[in-house]
């Protein structure tokens, strides 16, 4: 049975998650009209590498205290497990910061990258530096179960972000650099407020030997942290060889609005994770296991198909004309997300059982057949090519971290909600509709019909999303 604090929570973080999406969502009309998609191709290129050079700034330490935050009794010791990971992390960010401020620059010449390093590549750096400083301290609001703390944390940079980037991009009217320094200024704010969080809830230690512990947790998950951005992000970086950047901002418009899908995936992951290390080799666990699993993919399941059917309507409506073509994009995207959300749950499993080579090694499978499909593909389909990488790529991780732990949890499998989606995109690719009021109704239906489908597959009633504990 599900706690009413698990749900409760779960709800708060998918305000979270929610919440910067609904606003992105909402400028979108704007930004589109007040940058190209050549802008957006910049963005998301620069964007692209900027989450490699995060994961390595954090060396996956962050899942090394959520995972063993737990296993210390006392409260000093966990703080100052908080505290010695934390300055570590710092340090290690700055090196890195001055090490790629000096190479990059040189490397962006050498390849005759067409996004130049002074502004974009040098404000994505700066901005990645501060960003790395706020891991920890949500760190500490997860394993704490403060849900609330954790999303006005969040909601509060987001507001600000996107104000600033309004301000910047639609009233001064300075166009792409605007959202740069948007995104840069809050980090400047909440750099101190992560050092105000950590000075009340850490002790400042070095424990080097602690670290190396750490490391030994943390570095299997690197491999996969990196190969998992890989099938995520690469193909930006292997289009941009072989496409326009208006190419790649439409594209990049497509994938953001497919991650929607996130919200839940998200907010339900950083809700399960914890409890999931707190009751694992509990009474009762395999059963919480297989309850908590099924209603987190049923949600996603139907929120899939949701996005398949109305793609072309929010492109329509929230786009200009210049990006319309994304949305005949987005059903294919989803398919990749979908095979990723069971991973999630898989992943959580293998990390309570302290298995993170296996969780590794799929997401260095699953890397290296993405790059692989990318390089021989995409220069001859093009962004379609990234889009079968990806599907791909999360599948076979998805089969290899289901064989490891099929024998010991009861999940379900997926085939027939898969083909419950695959139904959806065919009647959709079928039909082809315009955007009216008598089709929207129709859409309607067809989502209604699909939900139900899924729950009858997984054997779901609405009443399990709210069921409390006896």
């Amino acid at each position: 049975m599900i706690k009413n604090k698990l749900f409760s929570d779960t709800i708060l973080y998918a305000l979270g998650e929610v919440f910067p999406r609904i606003i992105s969502l909402l400028l979108l009309p704007l930004f589109t009209a007040y940058l190209t998609p050549a802008d957006y191709g910049i963005l998301s290129y620069t964007s692209a590498f900027v989450m490699f050079l995060y994961v390595f700034s954090t060396l996956s330490l962050n899942s090394y205290v959520l995972r063993f935050y737990f296993e210390y009794e006392t409260e000093i010791e966990r703080k100052r497990l908080i505290g010695n990971v934390f300055v570590f992390v710092g340090l290690f960010n700055l090196l890195l910061l001055g090490i790629f401020y000096f190479i990059l620059p040189i490397v962006i010449s050498f390849f005759s990258i067409q996004v130049p390093w002074n502004p974009y590549f040098r404000l994505a750096i700066i901005t990645n530096f501060l960003e790395v400083f706020t891991i920890i301290p949500m760190v500490i609001f997860r394993v704490r179960q403060q849900a609330v703390y954790f999303v006005m944390l969040s909601i509060t940079r987001v507001v600000l972000q996107f104000a600033l980037v309004y301000y910047f991009v639609v009233i001064k009217s300075i166009g792409l650099l605007g959202s740069y320094y948007g995104q840069l200024i809050p980090l400047c704010i909440y750099f101190f407020v992560s050092w105000g969080i950590i000075l009340k809830n850490a002790i400042i230690n070095v424990n080097m030997k602690q670290i190396k512990e750490g490391l030994k947790f943390s570095l299997p998950l690197l491999p996969g942290a990196v190969a998992y951005l890989i099938m995520s992000l690469s193909d930006r970086i292997i289009l941009e060889r072989h496409v326009s950047l208006s190419i790649i901002g439409v594209y990049n418009v497509a994938v953001t609005f497919s991650q929607s899908l996130n919200i839940a995936v998200q907010s339900g992951y950083r809700a399960l994770e914890p409890e999931i290390f707190k009751r694992f080799n509990q009474i009762g666990f395999s059963n919480f296991v297989k309850k908590s699993s099924d209603i987190f993919l049923t949600v996603v399941y139907i929120l899939a198909i949701g996005l398949a059917i109305f793609s072309h309507d929010v492109f329509y409506l929230l786009t200009s004309k210049n990006f319309h073509s994304g949305s005949e994009l987005v059903p294919y995207i989803v398919i990749g997300i979908l095979f990723a959300a069971h991973n999630v749950i898989f992943s959580s499993l293998l990390s309570a059982e302290k298995d993170t080579k296996s969780i590794g090694l799929s997401t260095l499978v699953g890397g290296v057949i993405s790059l692989s499909v990318n390089f021989i593909l995409v220069p001859r389909i093009g962004v379609y090519a990234s889009i079968i990488a990806s599907a791909i790529a999360f599948l076979v991780m998805n089969c290899m971290l289901f064989a490891k732990i099929r024998t010991r949890y009861s999940i379900f499998s997926s085939a027939k909600c898969m083909f419950i989606y695959a139904i959806v995109i065919c009647i959709m690719a079928i039909w082809n509709p315009p955007v009216s009021f008598e089709t929207f109704s129709i859409k309607l239906l067809l989502l209604a019909v699909g939900a139900f489908a899924v729950c009858t597959v997984t054997n779901i009633k609405m009443g399990n999303f709210f069921e409390r504990k006896t």
